[in-house]
């Protein structure tokens, strides 16, 4: 919503209008003073750099001066017009610059000695972050996972796996509980896209969806079968949307037989505890502050869709370009992303453009959200809650590296960025312990079956894969990068340079 206001001192009378895009512009009328003193100051200045005969170098008279360099003594004048205005404004409307490195465009309307000079002015602002009403606030609750004697007994028998020794078989076919390492091809595109490589899975019907153990028992190494990838009939409705379907080709690389290491102080060793009753306690504590962190991360997510939908402002273009433009080049320095890129159509290089864009806007959306409720709220942040380091082999099986840094790192756009999203993350936590906890969600009901005789429609976004195991996790929630950060500096800088008026 465009808003006006005007402005007035000893040397300036303006109007500040602000535009849509964090746009403002200033259209300024000002006193002789100023335009008298600035062309003096360009007179002097030219004089200093210019030799003329008969007179050393800065005493040439101004009359002179301004006959022998008209141009020059005009884009002079004219910057150091606008250089004092410009400071002048920012001095009475206190308006703040986006950033440091911000263009000032202006134009000079009129000048004249005698009756001023007329200029006007458009530049970038922060985002005027509006008001959040807490008491509005409503979240779903969520369900906590519970931590049982089974679960501590799953999670140590994938740590006896990571450090199982593999026994490779190659005499005979795949039974029920061995241990295979396939790839899967999407067939029903063209050209066939891989959706695992050389990964390994136990024939087990319980770590193994249906569509994949019927197809692998049987086979012999070399082999491949070609059927559907049909989510499991009680799998998560979420994991059912994301993976419809699809036409898929199991090749199977090697059977595999585990050497499990016993649950002993040997084991605990190897996770960097002293015995296996320390290594299950820790492990317990592990796990139940994982479900807690669950719960936390859902919560936060539902904060964050709240405030999207229900805190409208708008954003500066320059700023969204660049986080954009941050975001791609992160992208495409990934070889897999590189590779994913070259298969794709232009219409799907354009819609996942769109989709990086989408998600940059979010994050920078949120990250003023965060900073208001941080300043509203007096939140105090400290840049050493970014370490959370681990002490354990044992603690980094649980921990979510993303944030972390250590200290011998020199990268200041890590820490910047790693600031940035512990301001997101206290600004949620404190919205979270205000807002009302109603009743869960309703679980999403299951969609009807298709007819037998209908195809399978094929879904077209590449990232989405078939995913085998029958028991799958919550999907991981979308990674939200903060915006760079851009560092405001206290003396804004004056125009930098002359431009047409837009």
């Amino acid at each position: 919503m465009e808003e006006k206001k005007e402005f007035k001192s000893d040397t300036v009378t303006f109007t500040m209008e602000r535009k849509p895009d964090c746009i403002i512009e200033y259209k300024v009328k000002v006193s002789p003073e100023i335009v008298q003193k600035a062309r003096r100051e360009a007179i002097r200045s030219i004089a200093k750099e210019v030799s003329l005969p008969g007179f050393r170098k800065g005493k040439a008279p101004d009359a002179l001066i301004v006959k022998k360099f008209p141009d020059a003594l005009k884009e002079r004048w004219q910057k150091s017009i606008a250089d004092t205005t410009f400071r002048e404004c920012q001095e009475t409307a206190k308006i703040p610059i986006l950033s440091q490195d911000a263009q000032i465009t202006f134009n000079v309307d009129k000048q004249s000695v005698e009756e001023g000079a007329e200029l006007t002015y458009s530049f970038e602002t922060e985002p005027e972050v509006p008001e959040i009403d807490i008491e509005k606030i409503e979240l779903a609750k969520e369900e906590r996972e519970t931590i049982d004697a089974k679960k501590v007994d799953e999670t140590i028998d994938q740590i006896r796996h990571y450090f199982a020794q593999w026994e490779k078989i190659s005499d005979r076919e795949v039974k029920k509980d061995d241990y295979v390492v396939v790839d899967v091809d999407v067939i029903e595109e063209d050209p066939p896209r891989k959706a695992l490589t050389n990964t390994r899975f136990q024939v087990n019907r319980e770590k193994m969806a249906k569509w994949m153990f019927d197809l692998a028992l049987g086979m012999k190494i070399g082999d491949s079968k070609e059927g559907v990838s049909i989510p499991d009939e009680d799998a998560p409705e979420e994991h059912k949307e994301e993976n419809p379907p699809k036409k898929v080709r199991l090749t199977l690389r090697t059977i595999e037989k585990a050497l499990l290491p016993d649950i002993d102080d040997e084991l605990a060793k190897k996770v960097g505890v002293a015995t296996a009753k320390e290594m299950r306690e820790n492990l317990e504590k592990l796990l139940n502050k994982q479900a807690d962190d669950l719960v936390q991360k859902a919560y936060r997510e539902q904060i964050n869709e709240y405030l999207i939908e229900n805190c409208k402002f708008d954003l500066p273009k320059s700023l969204l370009q660049k986080e954009t433009q941050y975001r791609i080049k992160q992208l495409v320095s990934d070889p897999q992303f590189q590779r994913k890129l070259m298969s794709m159509s232009e219409e799907e290089r354009k819609e996942s453009i769109q989709d990086v864009e989408r998600q940059g806007e979010r994050a920078v959306r949120l990250f003023y959200i965060a900073r208001k409720i941080i300043q509203d709220q007096n939140i105090q942040i400290s840049p050493s809650e970014v370490h959370k380091g681990v002490n354990t082999p044992l603690e980094a099986m649980f921990s979510d590296q993303s944030d972390l840094y250590t200290a011998h790192e020199q990268s200041q756009e890590q820490r910047a960025i790693a600031m940035s999203r512990l301001v997101l993350v206290k600004a949620e936590d404190y919205l979270i312990s205000q807002a009302k906890i109603g009743a869960p969600k309703p679980k999403k009901k299951a969609a009807p079956k298709a007819k037998k005789e209908e195809q399978p429609k094929a879904e077209k976004e590449e990232e989405k894969k078939v995913a085998p195991k029958k028991k799958t996790a919550a999907p991981k929630k979308e990674a939200k990068a903060a915006p760079k950060k851009t560092a405001d500096s206290k003396k804004k800088a004056a125009p930098k340079k002359k431009t047409d008026k837009s």
